[in-house]
């Protein structure tokens, strides 16, 4: 008697062990997933970073070359008022 209710307890520890088990899977699988989405999209924001920072640093040359192309119109334009000043005078 006592090893029948011990073989129906271990049965039913083995059952819930069972569905235990299961559970466990489909948790496992699902924070899986979730991990592999949340890596793809960090991935993808770092693809996004790198080609907003490229953008950025190709506007800041650009500036940069505009700033210097502005500086030198001014220097020529100042030279040519100098000049129209001497040939008035």
């Amino acid at each position: 008697m006592a090893l029948e209710r011990r073989r129906e307890a271990i049965a039913e520890i083995a059952g819930r062990l069972a569905s235990r088990t299961g559970a466990i899977e489909e948790l496992a699988e699902r924070l899986r997933t979730r991990r592999r989405q949340q890596s793809e999209a960090a991935r993808e924001a770092g693809r996004q970073l790198d080609g907003l920072r490229a953008r950025r640093a190709a506007a800041e040359k650009q500036l940069a070359e505009l700033r210097e192309r502005a500086s030198k119109l001014e220097v020529e334009e100042a030279e040519i008022r100098l000049r129209l000043e001497q040939a008035v005078e």
